[in-house]
């Protein structure tokens, strides 16, 4: 079970998540993070595939231009695609991210490969832990 919460306030956006890979029968402690810093402004998680989640978190990232939205869906989404199809990463292979740009203002986004959307949160979790995250 998978769950990275996100939090933001006034000043920061503040990241959590556990360090577990399961399947139907068993959960196992990973020693590498699903969180990670991607520059001084970002800092993403991954829930769902691991494959894809570790190509995401390893890949080069483009460089932040200033438009947080604009950079998540015209930059870091055909970048993730185009990584994603010179890897050879299965179709059916999916992963949520929770990205956190901090720019003037601190932001908290949701991407979901699946469709590339991206949704602005004050606060969210994702992965298979994250309703009972959110409901606490």
């Amino acid at each position: 079970m998978t769950a990275i919460v996100g939090i933001k306030d006034d000043k920061n956006v503040y990241l959590f998540g556990d360090r577990g890979a399961s399947d139907s029968d068993t959960i196992v402690s990973m020693t590498t993070p699903k969180i990670w810093e991607v520059s001084e402004n970002i800092i993403a998680g991954y829930a769902g595939s691991g494959g894809l989640g570790q190509m995401i978190q390893y890949m080069k990232w483009p460089v932040f231009d200033g438009d947080a939205m604009e950079y998540l869906r015209a930059s870091l989404a055909p970048a993730i695609i185009k990584t994603r199809d010179k890897m050879a990463g299965k179709d059916e292979e999916e992963a949520s991210l929770l990205i956190c740009i901090k720019t003037i203002e601190p932001m908290l986004f949701e991407m979901d490969t699946s469709d590339y959307s991206v949704f602005p949160f004050d606060y969210t979790a994702i992965g298979s832990g994250g309703p009972i995250a959110l409901g606490s």
